[in-house]
Order: structure tokens, then sequence, then C-alpha cells
């Protein structure tokens, strides 16, 4: 087990860099000194891996092997999708860059940085934020099919990939299927730009779209920022803020800027098993669902 170690190693050195004005690092996965990864630890690496900052599978090994994504045929197929949502999360991840480059503000966080009233939070642990909404809770045990957590109390949760939602301050088991995605939950309020296209060498163009995680009840706000990749150009702001009740989610969504990235489309999806209208106020768009996500594609200038 004692390879697994470096998992955990690695998400508490980002942390402290993160803390130390470094935010912009991650694993070099597989690592480089010792036997290759099991095809097991591979793919729990990647899937730590590709929720940090930097992300890269290049490293060797001390038996003269090279740790690639195709070594072990048996896991490509979940790297493959490991590597499909970091293309997903691409642009989460550049709004994160954003707040890092003008206020250092951290892309990985320890819980009491966002949580300092939990004592829970202080405690040590293999959870961390990746930004101040959502919670990172890696696999770092070899046989793991599930993983427990223990919400930071002062928000309520919701599992970005089942929607079920979860009280702060209270222990759940998590789904965490070596072949499945790596286990996440989403702060209710907040929300995540991501990139839907396909990726790969030949990615289809940017389309964007908005992950929504709204809470059971009360006001929401959300913002996050676009430019066109050079960091030296103009920036586009999108900005969200709504209500939400039993029966239905109320928003509205602006964009300051010229629009200088992609085109002027945005899919705004809510969390799976999500059963309540989505009314985006001030546009018309079409219904939509995108890989069990329900939600509505607008024409922003229409929106």
């Amino acid at each position: 087990r004692t390879e697994w170690k470096t998992i955990r190693y690695n998400m508490r050195q980002a942390i402290g860099l993160a803390l130390s004005g470094v935010s912009n690092s991650g694993h070099d996965v597989g690592g480089f000194s010792g036997p290759a990864p099991s095809p097991e630890l591979l793919v729990r690496w990647v899937q730590a891996g590709v929720l940090m900052p930097r992300f890269s599978i290049h490293s060797w090994n001390d038996d003269r092997t090279v740790n690639e994504p195709w070594m072990y045929p048996q896991a490509l197929p979940a790297i493959r999708r490991l590597m499909a949502l970091r293309q997903t999360l691409l642009p989460f991840l550049y709004d994160l860059l954003h707040r890092y480059h003008a206020a250092y503000d951290p892309m990985v966080r320890p819980l009491w940085l966002d949580f300092p009233g939990d004592p829970a939070a202080w405690a040590e642990g293999d959870d961390h934020l990746l930004g101040p909404d959502l919670l990172v809770a890696a696999v770092a045990e070899p046989g793991a099919t599930t993983r427990t957590v223990r919400t930071p109390a002062g928000a309520d949760w919701i599992d970005v990939w089942t929607g079920n939602r979860v009280a702060g301050g209270v222990i759940v088991e998590l789904d965490a299927a070596l072949d499945g995605p790596p286990p996440l939950l989403a702060r209710a309020g907040s929300a995540m730009l991501v990139d839907l296209a396909t990726g790969g060498w030949r990615p289809e163009p940017y389309k964007r779209g908005i992950w929504l995680f709204p809470p059971g009840k009360g006001p929401f706000a959300w913002s996050a920022v676009e430019d066109g990749g050079d960091g030296d150009g103009p920036i586009d702001r999108w900005r969200m803020k709504g209500q939400a009740d039993a029966q239905r989610i109320d928003l509205t969504l602006s964009r300051d800027g010229p629009g200088t990235w992609g085109d002027d489309r945005v899919t705004l999806l809510l969390p799976p098993s999500e059963k309540r209208t989505l009314i985006v106020n001030g546009g018309a768009g079409e219904a939509v669902m995108i890989a069990g996500r329900s939600g509505i594609s607008l024409t922003f200038g229409d929106a």
C-alpha cells in the first residue's frame, strides 16, 4: 500500500502550494520512482489528477517502463472517460485560474478555508475543495468501491453525478466504482462553466454549458470569466442570480463584455433527478437533455 500514499501526498502538497501562492500544480501521474503503477492505481491516480489545476501523464519508473494512458488495455476505457471529463471541466478550471491570477485565490483549498466555523473542517483528512464550491473526495485506498465523506457544515451539497442532496455536517457514502467518475459534491447554489463539446485530437468547437446546482430554496448567485485563452485580451464575465423554491428555479443570466470566446449560445443544465421547472427570465430557449441532465439551451442575444 506504500505506493498508494502518493495520491494522498500529492493532494496535500497541492493544498500547501496553493496556500503559499502557487496554485497551478498537479501530479506527475504514475510517479518517478519504484515500479510501474498497477492498473487500479493508475486509474485512481488519473481520477485525482484530472481534478488538479495541472494534469499530465508523462513519467517513467525504475523498472524502465513508461507511464502512458494506454499502458494497460483494460484501464484505457476508464482513462479515456476521465480525460473527456477533464476536457469538460477546462472552462471551470480556467475561471479558477483567473481568480488566482487576479486575487491569489487558492484553487486547491483545505476545507477550513471556506468553512472556518466547522470544527471538523480543521481535522486532517483526504478531502479538499477545488475552488470554493466543489468538494473532491479522491480514492486513495486499493479495492474501494465507495468513498465515505463528511460534508462541511454550513452548506448543503449535491452529488454531481446523481443529483442527490446531502446536508452539511453529515457522513455520506458515495459511489466510487473504479470505472466510474470520481466522487464529487457541489455546494448547493453554485454553478460550473463547462465545455459540452467532444474533445480529443480534433476537438469540436467550444460548446458553452453551465452546470447549475440550485439550492432547495432561497436565493443564489454565481459568476465566471471567459476570454480568448491568451490572458491578454478582453474578458467576458457571466453573471447569474436566481431564486429557488419547491416548484421552480427562476434565474437571470447576463454577460458583461464583447463576447470574445465561442458563440452566443449557452446551455444551462440541472443535476440529474432535478424535477423543478427551470425559468430563465428575459428570454426563451429550447428544452434539452444532455447526459441525463435536463435544462435549457439559449441563444444569448435572446436570453
